[in-house]
């Protein structure tokens, strides 16, 4: 029988899954969309040791790779607009405390670049200047890749 690698959601999905919605949780119980408070939670919850004790590079990639998927699924819709900015801030955070050699970047689907500039748009015309500089934060820094398709094949 030949030897099936397995979808990288496979390892890692229940339990940081789990700790994304405690810290999500937290976040939409502060009823504030700012960056600091959420960073505030992040360094709480020392949620940037989660890359801590994965030693091959492989490995790291992949859990690299499931923690930007996460924090993306929790991006886009249906979520309310905090959870959302939520995401977009793990987005970030996981971004930039990845510790894999070469960056893992974050995958959207094309069919939602209309939801992101929606979400845009809300945003600006609320005024979420942090909410705003962090999206162009990742854009700049070349984080987001728009694919055909949110997963690898």
């Amino acid at each position: 029988m030949p030897y099936l690698p397995f979808f990288y959601t496979d390892f890692f999905y229940e339990p940081l899954t789990e700790d994304v919605e405690e810290l999500l949780a937290r976040f939409q119980h502060t009823d504030c969309v700012r960056y600091g408070v959420f960073s505030a939670i992040w360094r709480d919850m020392k949620f940037s040791d989660v890359f801590i004790g994965i030693s091959i590079n492989s490995e790291m990639k992949r859990f690299c790779r499931v923690a930007l998927a996460t924090a993306v699924k929790y991006f886009l819709p249906p979520y309310s607009y905090q959870i959302r900015v939520g995401g977009l801030y793990l987005m970030f955070a996981f971004y930039h405390t990845q510790l894999a050699s070469t960056p893992a970047k974050i995958r959207l689907a094309l069919k939602d670049w209309v939801h992101v500039q929606r979400f845009l748009m809300e945003s600006e015309e609320a005024q979420h200047h942090d909410v705003v500089y962090i999206y162009h934060k990742l854009v700049a820094s070349k984080a987001v890749h728009y694919t055909a398709m949110p997963h690898f094949l």
